[in-house]
Order: C-alpha cells, then sequence, then structure tokens
C-alpha cells in the first residue's frame, strides 16, 4: 500500500516543492511510495543531481550524489553507460577487461558505436 500523508509520498514540504520546481514526475517516485517509504529532500536531490549530470556534466546540490565515472558496455544493446559496479555485476570477475575496453561516458555528448 502506497505512503501518503497531507504532502504526498513526499516525507517534508521542502522536498515537495524542489520536486515541483524541477517538474519531477509522480512516476520518478511510485518504487519508492509502493515500498512504504517516504521521499526525502535527499532523494529528490538525487534524482536532480543525476539528470543533471547526465545534460550538462555536473551536480547542482552534492557531486557525491553522481558517479565518478561511467563507461558506455558495447555488448549491451541499449547503448546506456554504466558505472564500474553495474559492470561488476553484469561480468562478474572479468569485469575489468571489459571496463578498460569501453568508450568513457561524456555527459551530453550521444555517441553510437558499433
Amino acid at each position: 500500500m502506497p505512503v501518503s500523508n497531507k504532502r504526498g509520498p513526499f516525507k517534508g514540504k521542502t522536498a515537495r516543492l524542489l520536486a515541483e520546481k524541477h517538474e519531477l514526475s509522480p512516476l520518478a517516485w511510485s518504487r519508492d511510495s509502493d515500498n512504504g517509504k517516504f521521499i526525502t529532500l535527499e532523494d529528490v536531490q538525487w534524482l536532480i543531481d543525476n539528470i543533471n549530470y547526465d545534460l550538462n556534466g555536473k551536480a547542482l546540490y552534492n557531486n557525491n550524489n553522481v558517479p565518478k565515472q561511467k563507461r558506455y558496455d558495447n555488448t549491451c544493446p541499449f547503448n546506456e553507460a554504466y558505472t564500474i559496479n553495474e559492470f561488476n555485476d553484469f561480468y562478474g570477475e572479468s569485469y575489468l577487461s571489459h571496463w578498460h575496453k569501453s568508450k568513457i561516458y561524456i555527459p551530453s555528448v550521444i555517441e553510437y558505436s558499433n
């Protein structure tokens, strides 16, 4: 059952106002609210920083919210950038060889390669 209060799924008014200011969709929070968790100001800032990092290459609120480096995985059909931890989860022990062969992700630059 989704959590709710007078501010909706948000823990505080500041979190709700920041989400509204950046026009974040309620769908971005559906997983958290379905798990019975209120959305905090830090949750909103984390999402905004990741979106801004992908578009502009920098975080607005906290640089610790964005990964230090992402790389493109050439074997993945989605052509998305992944962190080193995601490479480790997918490839297991051989993740470093794939990591070093991959192209470095540069925010706001879309490169498609085969």
